[in-house]
């Protein structure tokens, strides 16, 4: 770290004059100095420079000396700054060199093990691979587990994080439990006003509102934002995430006045402390097109729906699900405003990435089955949306059983179909 004092700037600007000339001086450099400017940059908070430095100083690591503990800092820290600015994919193999390293240094029955494979499992999750995932948490979290016991700050993340992976999943009775596990660990832990239990706490409402009990949730995000707000203070992304989550909650039950102006707050401070190339970010833009959308909006709406889409096709690629997502909404869009045919492509390819992800029961793929049954619907092909309604609704009863509001819904879109076609004993 360069002397920031009055009595000795020379000492800082020496050092700097010295990193501009770095990258064409790679082979003079050793991993350490290269490494050095990165944490430099990155306690600057220039992500961009940092991870330049990073990049250099790993790859000169793996060349020489790739399971040795510099290896394993260097190849963790490189992953760590690459999720946080978005580069999910690009994060990978960092973390798969941390594993190889810790497992070398330390063995597989070890915390530095354990914490490598959550790394690498997590990076997973966030590119959709779901098996990949799931096999490193489990490792990640056994190994947490026979190691501290269960009463541990470690292990309850690893709850917290296989959780998380099951509901994406829609496995929302493998994540509940998991769920209130790592909630109650944490409480007991850590307390009450830690942002690890904040973070549970706005889990768990998320679980509430997915399995149709939305009148929990707000409690539970209401105490995750106080606590966020308390510890970090309001311009950071995790009380941007709350105001999110609160706003998503107000808009599902037509509250508009009070998600509005919690959206534009959240997507303010997501630009202004994530960039606008983060997939957080995109998704504020398509909360805040939702809402545009239900109000009849339809300019505004369409031009957020479209930058989001564009952002996740940059930084998570075509096949990701929240890409997904993003086609998904945009198609919505067009339906309501009687595109038909950019509708249907859009819903087409979100549905198509949905089954190759997630598999073809899954919520969300059922979900993306019904939206282009209300587009058949639409277009007056009442035999084709029958067959999307009926699968989006036998996916639902699998998945989510017959008392949530999306299996109802299914039963209400599939009695219209019957109503349409005259066949009121159907109805």
């Amino acid at each position: 770290m360069p002397n920031e004092s009055n009595k000795k700037p020379n000492g800082k600007v020496i050092f700097l004059f010295s990193l501009l000339f770095a990258g064409s001086m790679a082979q003079a450099q050793s991993s350490k100095q290269f490494a050095d400017s990165a944490r430099f940059f990155a306690g600057e908070k220039n992500n961009a420079l940092a991870l330049r430095y990073y990049l250099l100083a790993a790859e000169l690591v793996q060349k020489d000396s790739a399971l040795t503990l510099s290896a394993l800092r260097l190849n963790t820290e490189t992953g760590d700054l690459l999720v946080a600015t978005g580069q999910y994919a690009k994060a990978e193999p960092f973390y798969k060199n941390a594993c190889a390293a810790a497992a070398h240094i330390y063995g597989k029955e070890s915390g530095e093990y354990a914490a490598a494979c959550n790394n690498l499992g997590w990076v997973y999750r966030l590119t959709g691979q779901l098996q990949n995932a799931e096999d490193y948490l489990l490792v990640a979290k056994n190994t947490r587990e026979k190691i501290f016991g269960k009463e541990n700050a470690d292990y309850a993340t690893s709850c917290n994080r296989l959780a998380v992976l099951y509901a994406d999943a829609g496995m929302y009775k493998e994540a509940a439990p998991l769920y209130f596990e790592a909630k109650d660990i944490r409480e007991r832990v850590l307390g009450k006003n830690h942002l690890d239990y904040a973070m549970s706490c706005n889990n768990v409402a998320i679980l509430y509102s997915l399995i149709g009990q939305p009148h929990k949730s707000e409690p539970l995000y209401m105490e995750a934002l106080a606590i966020r707000e308390r510890v970090l203070g309001k311009e950071n992304a995790q009380y941007a995430a709350s105001l999110n989550n609160l706003a998503v909650l107000y808009l599902g039950m037509g509250l508009y006045e009070k998600a509005e102006p919690l959206y534009i707050e959240a997507r303010d401070i997501r630009r202004r402390t994530l960039g606008p190339e983060h997939p957080e970010y995109a998704a504020s833009c398509d909360n805040l097109a939702i809402l545009y959308m239900d109000l009849g909006q339809f300019e505004k709406a369409e031009k957020l729906y479209m930058e989001g889409r564009a952002i996740r096709k940059k930084v998570m690629g075509a096949n990701h699900p929240e890409y997904a997502t993003g086609c998904n909404n945009l198609g919505l869009l067009y339906r309501m405003m009687g595109q038909f045919e950019n509708a249907m492509s859009l819903i087409i390819e979100a549905r198509d990435i949905l089954g190759a992800v997630w598999g073809k029961e899954h919520p969300e793929y059922a979900k993306s089955c019904n939206n282009l049954g209300a587009l058949y619907m639409d277009m007056g092909n009442w035999t084709r949306a029958s067959t999307l309604y009926n699968e989006a609704k036998n996916i639902w009863e699998k998945t989510i059983g017959k008392e949530h509001p999306e299996y109802a819904k299914s039963c209400n879109n599939l009695a219209l179909v019957s109503r349409f076609n005259g066949d009121l004993a159907g109805a």
